[in-house]
């Protein structure tokens, strides 16, 4: 059998558009059709040779991770979400390697994982489930038949239902997401509230992506600007510092300019006095991405290029000779 070598720009708009319909059923918040989840699960039993299960619902995974071990716990029987993954997921993939070229495989790879790997939001197989489907619709990918029947009843899964876990005899289902909010990149982002918010009142809070505490959005007017500084998780701090804004934060901290070069991503050294502890050091920096960071330094570092420098553990002339820096 000859590979599928490449696509036509017709080819690649299809890929484009059924990406941006998986994007939708992957975010969906519409309520889970219970009636029809629990219609295609009973087929994946059977396929199993297992009995039907009872199925339990909850109003959402986090209730449902907390509450089954209690309520459940000796009912479940064995864990069956690997037999019902394997059963599709590795056969549909050594029958599509075998018919695409691999630079293909990577380009195409690269559209479905993109709605889903960083969402935080729906089961992971979403990604492969759109990967399958659409080198099958668009791409012309050919699956043994009973395979491709299974990935049928898979995709429709995908349309009606959010999170689920197979047990030996207790299938435990939860509704979809009341709330998502993303960035303009599709990060997990909402700057008056929680970016996910479950049924089952469980809440998510994120800064373009960066999950953060949820009273840095409720109530940011009691943060302590001084967090923005000395916060253990770089990113979290980034996020912190966006959100209260870098005004606020430096005008509560008594600060001093120690150097300023004149190349913003090797920065502004400051040292700032932070509220029952000594003045420490730090070096205010542009990524290449475009955002601010804001890292200790030691106490002794004179200027921005010594303390970006020890940063990256580099010369300092290295580190002028370097056009970008992420």
């Amino acid at each position: 059998m000859n590979k599928i070598t490449e696509l036509t720009k017709e080819q690649w708009e299809l890929v484009y558009a059924r990406r941006e319909e998986w994007r939708r059923i992957g975010t969906s918040t519409e309520p889970a059709d219970r009636p029809a989840t629990e219609t295609v699960l009973k087929k994946f039993y059977a396929r199993l040779g297992k009995k039907e299960p009872k199925f339990v619902w909850f109003d959402g995974p986090f209730s449902a991770c907390v509450l089954t071990p209690l309520l459940l716990g000796g009912q479940l029987g064995g864990q069956l979400g690997g037999q019902l993954g394997g059963q599709l997921g590795g056969q549909l993939w050594d029958q599509l390697r075998g018919q695409l070229w691999d630079q293909l495989w990577g380009q195409l790879g690269d559209q479905p994982k993109d709605i889903f790997n960083s969402f935080m939001a729906y089961p992971e197989s979403c990604y492969w489930i759109a990967y399958y489907e659409v080198c099958r619709e668009v791409v012309g990918a050919k699956y043994i038949s009973e395979q491709s029947k299974l990935l049928n009843e898979w995709v429709e899964l995908s349309k009606w239902c959010g999170w689920f876990s197979p047990f030996e005899n207790v299938c435990i289902c939860a509704d979809r997401h009341r709330t998502i909010r993303f960035d303009p990149q599709y990060r997990l982002h909402c700057e008056k509230g929680p970016a996910i918010e479950c049924r089952d009142g469980f809440k998510v809070f994120s800064w373009h992506g960066t999950r953060i505490p949820a009273k840095w959005i409720e109530a940011k007017d009691t943060v302590d600007p001084k967090l923005a500084l000395t916060w253990e998780n770089v990113e979290q701090r980034r996020c912190l510092a966006e959100i209260l804004g870098w005004d606020k934060v430096l005008s509560t901290l008594q600060h001093r300019v120690i150097d300023r070069d004149r190349d913003p991503q090797i920065g502004i050294l400051i040292e700032v006095d932070l509220p029952d502890a000594p003045a420490e050091r730090f070096l205010r920096v542009l990524c290449g991405t475009g955002r601010q960071f804001t890292l200790p330094v030691p106490k002794e570092c004179k200027t921005a290029l010594e303390a970006n420098a020890m940063t990256y553990d580099v010369p300092q002339q290295l580190l002028r000779e370097i056009e970008v820096r992420t």
